[in-house]
């Protein structure tokens, strides 16, 4: 892989894309049980928007990582805990390059988008029980 290491974040080489999947994990599935409480329409129609433009960009990788990396803060700001926020955002830059390094099937985005819908489908429903089972199947899934 030829990015400089001077995009790289800092350490990144001893940040695993299985240790920060584990972080995200730890973030987004209190997130998710926190926004089925406190997601605003708003945030709900700006997902439901995410999720299309990732459908748009399903074959412009570079372009599906950037709405990818919107749907996932968005879902973590719908949980309304600034911390956790704070947490998502510093680790965030590790998982795209670990992305980035490791997407090699063609099939990641569109089982990927399966997950989405589900996500969104469970917040609309307010159903946190198919709300956290979802993102935690998505999880699974990329490891």
């Amino acid at each position: 892989n030829n990015l400089s290491r001077d995009v790289l974040p800092p350490r990144f080489s001893k940040f695993s894309l299985k240790d920060t999947l584990v972080a995200r994990k730890a973030i987004e599935l209190v997130a998710i049980e926190l926004a089925c409480e406190r997601i605003t329409r708003k945030q709900l129609s700006q997902l439901k928007s995410l999720f299309d433009q990732m459908d748009e960009t399903i074959d412009d990788l570079p372009e599906f990582i950037k709405h990818d990396t919107r749907f996932h803060e968005t879902l973590v700001q719908a949980g309304g805990n600034a911390a956790l926020v704070t947490a998502f955002e510093a680790i965030w830059e590790y998982h795209q390059y670990s992305q980035i390094f490791s997407s090699s099937s063609d099939a990641c985005e569109e089982t990927a988008q399966t997950y989405h819908k589900k996500i969104v489908q469970a917040l609309e429903k307010k159903n946190k029980a198919r709300a956290i089972k979802s993102l935690k199947d998505h999880f699974d899934h990329m490891l």
